[in-house]
């Protein structure tokens, strides 16, 4: 009676120390998981705020050019879009006030 008292508390001691570590896991997985999400979504969320800042009209603003290389070239593209914005605009607030002045006889 006792060796199966004995080999029941040793399984149940078992049980609860594979437990555990399962719990372990399970918890240092997530909070991998999480690290890893905001790691991935925060470049992208910066990226996003200064999309509208542009889309609203605010050619002066430019993005951090950080996060994994694939986010990294999306934010330094953008970049190179809203410099060549800004030049395209002031190129033709440079013309337009010429082609609108009278010609002189």
């Amino acid at each position: 009676s006792d060796l199966t008292t004995e080999g029941i508390q040793g399984l149940l001691n078992n049980f609860a120390i594979l437990l555990g570590i399962v719990i372990v896991l399970v918890g240092l997985i997530a909070w991998v998981s999480v690290f890893l999400a905001r790691r991935l979504s925060a470049p992208l969320v910066d990226l996003s705020t200064i999309a509208s800042e542009v889309a609203g009209g605010n050619l002066s603003v430019s993005t951090k050019i950080t996060g994994p290389t694939e986010i990294a070239q999306v934010a330094s593209t953008f970049n190179e879009m809203t410099s060549r914005l800004r030049e395209l605009i002031t190129t033709l607030e440079q013309r337009v006030p010429r082609r609108w002045q009278p010609r002189q006889k």
